[in-house]
């Protein structure tokens, strides 16, 4: 039987997915903390960590590039 730490998690990654698929910005806000941080790698790259903020403003300028993205 399944507890409720492995429902919560179980829950919580199926939103992830399910948020990423829909490729929108408000659906992928509302799966992320408060205060997330996303770092990109390699670090060679010298891309900025992004909070929240960050992250969406700079979500709201590839959105509109790609479409039909599914995660598997």
């Amino acid at each position: 039987m399944p507890t409720t730490l492995t429902t919560t998690m179980r829950q919580t990654t199926d939103a992830f997915i399910h948020a990423w698929e829909e490729w929108k910005v408000d659906p992928i806000m509302a799966v992320r903390a408060p205060e997330c941080i996303i770092s990109q790698f390699p670090i060679s790259l010298q891309i900025p960590d992004r909070n929240n903020d960050d992250f969406r403003k700079w979500f709201g300028g590839v959105e509109e590039l790609l479409s039909n993205c599914k995660v598997s």
